[in-house]
């Protein structure tokens, strides 16, 4: 073979070796300590002295990273010494973040804690967590409502706590007022405990509320009584009064938007349209809407009249709807009858005495009425009675319809 056909030849392989050569060039990111090198079964790290960590962690760029038993790079949730990580599709670790419904610390360690408050589904049992996401036990306030977790979960039905019976119903929460359990009818104070009692006093207030409704909230708060309040929005500027009688656990309801009665009254769609827009004050200061109302005048009321059998008709669209009214049974007088505190408190006090069962109306839009209750509310307690607020198992105290 001459000269010329060898060199030939040897250009030919050489170019031929760098044709293949090029086709099996990993893809290399450079790192200052290092650089990335990919193959067909992933990443691995080459460090400067030409080494690969394998079986480690390593942290490169800021970013913690780890290397399995072959030397390559772990992606999604992997075991490492008995606790559970998550890297993303790059290889890097994810840390103090939800990861789907799972959580992982600062550390990148799953937990079903850190992070986590309130309740929170656990493999098919509610737990509750504290704001530091500890797993919380016993009574638990969460928003308005009591609940009771026991022996790891959200406890429903009968409890016997400190001597005293509380039922809770099929979300958790703690009942107050009259309650069915799917056998018989059982009567809850306002705390929740079941009792054996027929002095029981239902506390309302129409019209409000307004000026002394922050008042009659502190006297409430200082016997620790719960009311219902059948609100209106004639005093727009005092609509916040709304959340604050909903957050401290009293009954809020729909009485009227207007409460004019020649307007609501004029027929049923305009009756509905002043309960709805009542309704969405109510629902933008509570975030729930109510089912509960009480019709302005009562449902005996004369002053529809000028709309024959409407107040019947109402009425029957009312359970149609799915929604309760209350009037009430003892009347504090504070409507037209007087102005003194001291016959507000009589009229009251006398009324409650004739019933197992009173619904009282009051108007917390009247300095008066706010007055008696700071007379009236310890007398009761102080003769035996207990102070609940309505709710949809409530006494309806109903008015024989007059129109």
């Amino acid at each position: 073979m001459t000269k010329l056909k060898k060199r030939k030849l040897l250009s030919i392989v050489v170019s031929f070796a760098v044709i293949i050569s090029l086709l099996y060039v990993p893809k290399l990111e450079v790192n200052a300590a290092g650089q990335w090198m990919e193959s067909s079964e992933g990443w691995w790290y080459q460090q400067e002295d030409g080494s690969y960590p394998w079986e480690t962690w390593k942290e490169i760029d800021g970013a913690w990273y780890y290397f399995d038993w072959y030397g390559y790079m772990t992606t999604g949730w992997k075991n490492i010494n008995g606790y559970w990580y998550f890297f993303f599709p790059d290889g890097r670790l994810a840390t103090y973040m939800w990861i789907g419904n799972d959580w992982v610390d600062e550390n990148g360690v799953w937990t079903d804690t850190w992070g986590t408050t309130g309740w929170q589904l656990r493999s098919g049992v509610w737990k509750y967590y504290d704001e530091n996401g500890n797993e919380c036990s016993g009574w638990i306030k969460s928003g308005r409502y009591w609940y009771y977790v026991g022996d790891g979960s959200m406890h429903t039905g009968w409890l016997e706590d400190g001597g005293y019976w509380y039922y809770f119903d099929s979300e958790g929460r703690m009942c107050t007022d009259w309650i069915w359990d799917g056998n018989d009818w059982y009567l809850m104070d306002a705390k929740g405990r079941w009792i054996n009692d027929s002095k029981i006093i239902y506390l309302t207030f129409d019209d409000g509320p307004g000026p002394y409704t922050d008042r009659l909230l502190g006297i409430l708060d200082k016997y620790d009584v719960k009311a219902t309040f059948f609100v209106t929005s004639a005093f727009p500027s005092y609509a916040g009064c709304i959340k604050k009688e909903y957050d401290a656990g009293h009954t809020v309801a729909v009485h009227s938007f207007t409460h004019n009665y020649r307007q609501i009254y004029a027929s049923e769609a305009a009756y509905w349209s002043d309960f709805e827009k009542m309704q969405s004050v109510i629902v933008g200061q509570t975030g729930e809407r109510t089912n509960l109302f009480r019709f302005p005048g009562g449902s005996s009321n004369s002053v529809s009249r000028f709309n024959s059998g409407i107040m019947t008709r109402l009425s029957r669209e009312a359970g149609q709807k799915g929604y309760k009214y209350f009037d009430w049974n003892v009347a504090s007088g504070d409507a037209g009858d007087t102005t003194s505190s001291d016959v507000v408190f009589r009229n009251i006090a006398n009324g409650v005495k004739g019933h197992n069962e009173s619904v009282v109306l009051c108007h917390d839009v009247k300095s008066y009425t706010v007055t008696a209750m700071e007379t009236f509310i310890p007398w009761a307690l102080s003769n035996g009675y207990t102070f609940i607020p309505l709710s949809e198992n409530s006494f309806g105290a109903h008015h024989p319809i007059q129109n």
